[in-house]
């Protein structure tokens, strides 16, 4: 179910691109992650809706960050930052579930809910501190009189969080 949802979110999400500010797209998968896995925790009766909702919502988040990243890189170090989120996806992808599952066969399977959530709230966690981090930079660029060597990715559109 969640893999049916992150395929029809990312053909959807493809779509909405085309319609939707990047950034808001991926506040929208964001937001929708968090609600789909606190329902996932907290009424797992539904997790016939809750899993594919979860897939809707993070379906968007790679492909929009690798967008943004072009943004906000520099048009030299594009190419190995790319390499560098695309190869940290790959080790998350083998390395989180790895543990989760350590610590669910430790723990017990009614960590499960718990678990995909706490990984949610890091996603929005994340979010938040590279929404700060910017913002700051952003501030002191102002200050400094050169904003727009320093972040022109924001001449079109809003920070993430």
């Amino acid at each position: 179910l969640y893999w049916t949802g992150i395929t029809v979110g990312r053909l959807a999400s493809g779509a909405l691109g085309l319609r939707l500010a990047t950034p808001l797209l991926l506040l929208a998968g964001i937001g929708l992650s968090v609600l789909a896995s606190a329902l996932f925790w907290w009424v797992p009766d539904v997790s016939v809706v809750s899993l594919p909702m979860l897939g809707l919502g993070l379906a968007p988040i790679f492909p929009a960050l690798m967008t943004l990243t072009s943004r906000r890189v520099p048009e030299a170090a594009i190419g190995v930052a790319v390499g560098l989120q695309t190869a940290s996806s790959g080790l998350g992808a083998a390395a989180a579930p790895a543990a989760v599952g350590l610590v669910l066969q430790s723990f017990g399977l009614n960590l499960r809910g718990p678990s995909v959530f706490a990984h949610t709230l890091s996603l929005v966690l994340s979010g938040l501190v590279h929404a700060a981090g910017t913002s700051r930079r952003q501030v002191s660029a102002e200050q400094a009189g050169r904003a727009s060597t320093l972040t022109p990715a924001f001449d079109h559109e809003p920070p993430l969080l």
